[in-house]
């Protein structure tokens, strides 16, 4: 990806590297005053540095949509998703993973299901105090505590569901 920002950069840093070498005028100056000063014996005139800029590499920089991508709520559920999975490998066999969401104002809802249902927003589906309910928010607003559930013999499995685009992954 060459963008016009990534271009710009390697052109001005190309501008600044050529701007710095010595102009022949002053070469050729130099040059004079040490052929003149070397009549002095035992005097002689340090070398003139040359100055270069080390080569950079200059990263592509992600266009406006790439940036905008990483912002969506769609991948903070694939993270979720992928994070509950592998956490679940090193689970005890007896213990399953769980999460509580925590809204504002300390509101927590033991989650069973969590979907992106617009750019920015969640669907937190499960239960509060027992009874099912079902809370549209904006993902910045929910703290999501990821804790292990000891297996109960009586109590079936309710596994999370997390839901973004057309994936949807069960743990």
């Amino acid at each position: 990806m060459d963008n016009p920002i990534s271009k710009e950069l390697r052109e001005k840093l190309s501008a600044l590297s050529e701007a710095m070498k010595p102009s022949p005028e002053i070469t050729k100056a130099m040059e004079s005053i040490s052929g003149s000063m070397g009549r002095f014996q035992g005097l002689t005139l340090p070398e003139i540095p040359r100055y270069s800029l080390p080569e950079i590499e200059i990263p592509d920089i992600p266009t406006p949509e790439e940036q905008n991508y990483y912002q969506s709520a769609a991948v903070l559920m694939e993270a979720l998703a992928k994070e509950a999975l592998q956490w679940k490998e090193n689970l005890p066999p007896n213990f399953n993973p769980a999460i509580l969401a925590i809204l504002y104002g300390g509101v927590q809802i033991h989650v069973n299901n969590l979907s992106q249902v617009s750019f920015h927003g969640i669907r937190v589906e499960g239960t509060l105090n027992g009874a099912p309910c079902s809370v549209l928010a904006h993902q910045t607003t929910i703290q999501l505590l990821c804790y292990a559930e000891e297996v109960k013999l009586e109590v079936p499995r309710n596994p999370i569901g997390f839901v973004w685009g057309n994936e949807k992954v069960e743990v």
